[in-house]
């Protein structure tokens, strides 16, 4: 494996990068729904690894596009509610071997987070997993709402990231596309829940972001 030389930043996505959640999350936004709607429980993990990496107004339009946008509006703070509560409560892990990585990539890099998350999704990750201290800062779709290479930018902006320095670290098409638009190399982790056509690396487990950097 080829190392990467001359990076700082290490920006990381969440979902299928740091841990799966849509096992959690399918049972949150499930009880969410059944709860607070009259609408079916029409998803299941499957749907929803196809579908994550998206923002939640788009999955929830995707899931229900005949449902109003006011119906959407009284039903998300359900969603987020659930969601974060659900992921602590269940301590939803980290991939195998992430925390110990994140803790070595740290003590030469400085890290990151930005995904298409709401605000409070970063913290849930952090909290269920004893992460503190592990990121220097993180941005989400919520802080912006834009799309993730503009969030991406918003963070190295008020970080004073040089993009020349900076690598995107995600799991999909989606973040590789973000990447690039954001003007900064991404390593792809196939592990995840998508596909990449042509990133600067690739890894199969967390532990090789190690070979990679070190």
């Amino acid at each position: 494996m080829k190392k990467i030389e001359n990076k700082k930043a290490l920006i990381f996505d969440v979902d299928g990068t740091l841990w799966d959640s849509v096992h959690v999350i399918t049972i949150a936004w499930g009880d969410a729904i059944k709860d607070h709607t009259d609408l079916p429980v029409n998803f299941d993990d499957e749907v929803l690894t196809r579908l994550f990496g998206n923002t939640m107004k788009d999955i929830f339009d995707t899931l229900y596009p005949e449902v109003p946008a006011e119906e959407f509006a009284k039903v998300e703070p359900y969603l987020y509610e659930y969601q974060y509560r659900y992921l602590i409560d269940y301590k939803n892990p980290l991939y195998e071997g992430m925390k110990e990585t994140l803790k070595t990539l740290g003590e030469k890099y400085d890290l990151y987070v930005v995904t298409n998350a709401n605000v409070g999704y970063v913290e849930s990750v952090i909290k269920a997993n004893g992460l503190q201290g592990y990121f220097k800062d993180w941005m989400c779709y919520g802080d912006t709402k834009q799309v993730k290479s503009f969030t991406i930018r918003a963070l190295m902006d008020r970080c004073g990231i040089d993009p020349e320095r900076a690598v995107y670290i995600g799991d999909t098409h989606m973040d590789e596309e973000a990447s690039s638009a954001a003007g900064i190399d991404f390593v792809y982790c196939n592990y995840g829940m998508g596909k990449a056509k042509s990133p600067m690396a690739e890894i199969s487990k967390p532990t090789e972001l190690l070979e990679l950097f070190f």
